[in-house]
């Protein structure tokens, strides 16, 4: 179901890049927000696949140290396995590999972070670009500036807005919002330093601005699979 999902998000991803061009000529908002949705919901769908694979690795690994533990002293009758062994085996092993469970509830919840922010990031860099202009003879000064701003107002409004969102779309309240906040928000801003700088540096001097919050969905990938993970290991806790 994993490799499904994403399969179909890829599809979808293609078929965009091949029309961007054109389509966001017409109605750059929309284009905006319908990238922003599926990079948003493959990230999310690469999160849960890689957490998948991991947990069953893990449970592999315990499985076949638990099959070795359980040779070691066959029973008095001389089979493999006793009845109360080999039950406790079954038992044990089954509950080591849980049954595959793919949330698609999370993978929407995800994409329609992505698309509600997507206005948002839209007007917000839009603003940068009037408000700080780039020329010939001004370029590092505008661009550092775009990324200073960026990384004060921006970065902090939006985990805030995304810890927010995600705890009330989950059932929780406000004593979920000031749980995420307090646990996950100084780490994942943290975080963020480490990779996003560089990255709007590379954005405001290099992308043209219709091409700037894709790139920002695109490179940010990796960073909502970690953030999708972040959240859902903080919600099971």
């Amino acid at each position: 179901m994993n490799w499904a999902v994403i399969f179909l998000f890829l599809v979808f991803i293609i078929r965009l890049i091949l029309i961007f061009n054109a389509a966001v000529k017409l109605n750059p908002l929309v284009i905006m927000s319908v990238s922003n949705v599926l990079l948003f919901g493959l990230s999310d769908a690469l999160a849960q696949t890689v957490v998948t694979i991991s947990e069953n690795y893990a449970s592999s690994r315990r499985s076949s140290s638990l099959g070795i533990t359980n040779t070691e002293k066959p029973p008095a009758d001389g089979s493999p396995f006793g009845r109360t062994s080999s039950h406790a085996f079954v038992a044990s092993t089954a509950s080591h590999f849980p049954p595959a469970n793919f949330k698609f509830e999370r993978v929407i919840r995800f994409a329609t972070w992505g698309f509600l922010l997507s206005t948002f990031l839209f007007k917000w860099l839009e603003l940068l670009h009037v408000w700080i202009p780039i020329t010939e003879d001004s370029v590092v000064v505008p661009v550092l500036l775009r990324v200073l701003l960026d990384q004060l107002i921006w970065t902090p409004l939006a985990l805030s807005g995304f810890f927010a969102f995600i705890s009330f779309v989950e059932g929780g309240g406000t004593k979920a919002v000031k749980h995420k906040l307090s646990t996950l928000f100084i780490p994942t801003l943290k975080s963020n330093y480490m990779v996003w700088p560089a990255a709007q540096i590379i954005n405001f001097r290099l992308i043209p601005l219709h091409f700037q919050l894709p790139f920002i969905s695109t490179v940010g990938l990796l960073w909502n699979i970690w953030l999708s993970i972040a959240n859902s290991s903080s919600t099971e806790i």
